[in-house]
């Protein structure tokens, strides 16, 4: 029974050693009475060579295995801020709204009606004028006396309808 075979690992300075004698011979049959010693096949000679003239020093040395090392995204420590800055707004929303349930409870409970604001009203360029109880475009607001039009709901004092 024979053992397992394993795969023969050079290092980087055996290597360089191999081809710097490889390079000194001069004479035929120097290069395969050296191949023979060392018990190497032409093509280790071959590949180490070209690894050499390559200028790959590190080509000579035994590689490392497995996956490559990612590099960092330079964005990823943005994107984590961010993500976290949404989550915080997320539990800061979800408090806004819990306590937006509670105000709406204590007004059925107390008889008061609060007003409703649309969704097509919340977006910044409308709001709600509570002196008449309708709604006024931002751009009419620097105009007051032309943008409450009178109505007979209207709640505003006499003067601000003229």
């Amino acid at each position: 029974m024979t053992s397992k075979a394993t795969r023969r690992r050079f290092t980087a300075e055996y290597k360089r050693k191999i081809v710097q004698e490889a390079d000194a011979c001069t004479q035929t049959g120097e290069v395969g009475a050296l191949l023979r010693r060392e018990g190497l096949y032409s093509s280790h000679l071959v590949n180490w060579r070209a690894a050499s003239e390559r200028g790959e020093l590190a080509g000579l040395a035994p590689k490392k295995r497995g996956p490559k090392a990612m590099e960092p995204n330079p964005l990823a420590k943005e994107l984590a801020a961010e993500r976290r800055e949404v989550a915080r707004l997320k539990a800061e929303n979800a408090k806004l709204q819990i306590i937006c349930e509670v105000q709406k409870k204590v007004s059925l409970l107390l008889g008061v009606t609060l007003p409703t604001i649309p969704d097509v009203f919340r977006n910044g360029r409308f709001y709600l004028d509570w002196s008449c109880d309708r709604f006024r475009s931002a751009a009419h607001a620097e105009r007051p006396g032309s943008w409450c039009t009178p109505s007979p709901g209207c709640r505003a004092p006499a003067r601000a309808r003229a």
